[in-house]
């Protein structure tokens, strides 16, 4: 697919851009390292923040949630540590848009 190709070097050529796409893979690939260690109802509570300087934000859609992601992050840490340069897991309460 020619056009694909072409959108995918315009990225690779604009640092921005693509530095915005390594933070949101990067971030991706966090949320699917920990998923298995999320309880399934707790996993739809949940989506993945940024990776800056070593901490990974997790945002929760509620207090609840967040109480609950909390309870885990000593796991979530461990795992994220062994297999990214991830140091420290935050968890921070942003309500989903309507």
């Amino acid at each position: 697919m020619p056009g694909a190709r072409l959108l995918a070097e315009a990225l690779d050529d604009t640092p921005t851009l693509a530095g915005l796409l390594a933070g949101h893979a990067q971030a991706s690939r966090c949320f699917e390292t920990v998923l298995p260690l999320l309880p399934s109802g707790l996993a739809t509570q949940l989506r993945a923040g940024p990776v800056e300087g070593g901490v990974w934000t997790l945002f929760a859609a509620g207090p609840a949630s967040a109480a609950k992601a909390r309870q885990l992050l000593p796991a979530l840490r461990d795992r994220l540590q062994a297999e990214h340069r991830v140091n420290e897991v935050k968890v921070k309460v942003v309500p989903r848009p309507g």
